[in-house]
């Protein structure tokens, strides 16, 4: 007997748009046309070193960096590579003369990059800096400092804070005797000369500060110097703020004196700070970015108060995952950078204070270092707690995947597997499927996906503008960048030092 009419079951108008389509046949997919990027970053130089420490490094907090990158930024070709390490209570000095490392990085598995491994001098003990607790975090600073022989000749010096468990910790004054590299002939007359001389930096003036109440839990510390906002370079005016994690306070110190300036109590618990550079909105490098579990809160250094400098602050990770590294973007007229425990990397706007790009699963875990290239900017370097460090563009994520390789057959394979995986996730969301939300918009999704779901950018211009990345043997205690100049430096818990200059 014939089932009645009114008993079938009836398709709804979503269903019927879907069979429909698929009776239809298919229409010429679009290719959109190869668009010229600029090439993406070039690893000139990458290098892996031993320390030379007598003992393995001390763990740490997870999302601590116990490393600080400085390089000269005149004579890229015959540059210095220095960076201060700690582990436990004492503080180390390396630094490396470029000029005798130009070994080419070897290729790994999924187009990786390894770092050469050679020989150097071990690291210099700074005996003058002590500290009661594991030091946490160091931060470098360089100034210009006119001398005294009324010549107006001026030599280049370092500042090194370095903050314990407890936030505690030390401001030393280091002055570096180097040769004059800057000519390809007295580079390659001076390189022993100059290497020799980089090992043992001359200490000048040593400050220590400690917060109010230094009794304290230990646990993470953070630190970063604020830009001067002398024209002449010198450190009048420079700030210094310290975060502790189990406080939940922010101390500005005045680096000439090392006096405590103010001390500000946070919401929640903090995990980085970074100062915002001179001239945005009027502030004077005076305006404090501070990551508050999964926010960023925007502290001005000159008000008092113990919460009256909050100027603003956004939730801007999801709730439970924090944010572990900050950075400023110069692209785009400036931007804040964020990242951490979401594996994803926020770009805020300071300027109006609301988010304005995300790159989500950027790395496999937590990020913990986070910085951009000088040369361009749109270019983000991450690195997490595994052993790589990823380098690939926040603005054009998909140019990324597969490990940021770099080859066009590569790109429009990941192209053609993105369609495919497109598709799916639209039947999936199709009426009928458990989970699916609007089953008319889940109908329209899997329609538009059979059209134009499979149109792809050029490879050659997604593989121009893929990065790169390279792998160290170790998890990471640190990665830094150097200020002005694309020069990383990586402290792995094997003991070993990598260098990487990037163009």
């Amino acid at each position: 007997m014939e089932e009645p009419i009114s008993k079938r079951p009836r398709l709804d108008d979503a269903e019927q748009t879907a069979a429909d389509h698929q009776q239809q046949p298919k229409k010429q997919q679009h290719v959109q046309p190869e668009q010229h990027e600029q090439p993406g970053p070039d690893m000139q130089g990458l290098f892996q070193i031993p320390a030379g420490l007598q003992r393995e490094p001390s763990p740490g907090a997870m999302h601590g960096c116990r490393i600080a990158a400085w390089a000269l930024q005149d004579a890229p070709e015959s540059s210095v590579y220095c960076s201060a390490i700690a582990t436990g209570s004492r503080v180390y000095w390396s630094q490396v003369s470029a000029l005798q490392q130009n070994a080419k990085p070897e290729q790994g598995k999924e187009g990786i990059l390894l770092p050469v491994r050679l020989q150097a001098q071990p690291v210099l003990h700074l005996q003058q800096l002590t500290h009661a607790g594991e030091v946490q975090a160091l931060a470098l600073h360089q100034c210009v400092v006119q001398q005294a022989d009324g010549q107006g000749q001026q030599s280049p010096q370092l500042l090194l804070a370095s903050v314990d468990a407890y936030g505690a910790g030390s401001i030393v004054r280091m002055q570096l005797d180097l040769q004059d590299q800057c000519s390809e002939a007295a580079a390659a007359a001076a390189a022993a000369a100059a290497a020799a001389a980089a090992g043992t930096p001359a200490l000048l003036a040593q400050l220590r500060f400690s917060p109010q109440d230094s009794c304290r839990e230990g646990g993470w510390a953070g630190a970063c110097f604020s830009s001067s906002s002398s024209s002449s370079g010198s450190d009048a005016g420079l700030l210094l703020a310290t975060a502790r994690g189990f406080a939940r306070d922010v101390s500005l110190y005045d680096v000439e004196t090392g006096g405590l300036i103010r001390t500000y109590s946070t919401s929640l618990n903090p995990y980085a700070l970074r100062f915002l550079p001179p001239g945005l909105a009027g502030t004077e490098g005076q305006l404090l970015a501070v990551a508050e579990s999964h926010m960023v809160s925007l502290w001005d250094a000159r008000a008092a108060g113990a919460a009256g400098g909050c100027v603003q602050r956004l939730a801007t990770a999801t709730v439970g995952q924090p944010l572990y590294a900050l950075d400023w973007c110069g692209a785009q007229g400036g931007l804040l950078g964020s990242a951490g425990a979401e594996r994803s990397l926020f770009l805020t706007e300071p300027r109006k204070w609301k988010l304005l790009s995300k790159w989500g699963g950027a790395t496999r875990l937590a990020i913990h270092s986070l910085s951009f290239l000088q040369s361009d900017p749109r270019y983000a370097v991450l690195a997490g707690l595994d052993l790589e460090v990823l380098c690939g563009r926040w603005d054009k994520p998909g140019s990324n995947a597969r490990a940021f390789q770099t080859s066009a057959a590569a790109a429009a394979e990941d192209g053609e597997a993105a369609a495919a995986v497109k598709v799916t996730a639209a039947a999936a969301a199709a009426p009928g499927a458990p989970g699916s939300g609007d089953r008319t918009r889940g109908a329209a999704a899997a329609a538009a996906a059979g059209d134009g779901g499979a149109s792809v950018e050029g490879g050659a211009a997604a593989g121009a503008a893929a990065g790169v990345s390279f792998r160290g043997d170790a998890r990471w205690l640190g990665v830094s960048k150097a200020a002005g100049v694309d020069v990383l430096a990586g402290f792995a818990a094997s003991g070993n030092l990598v260098y990487a200059r990037m163009r």
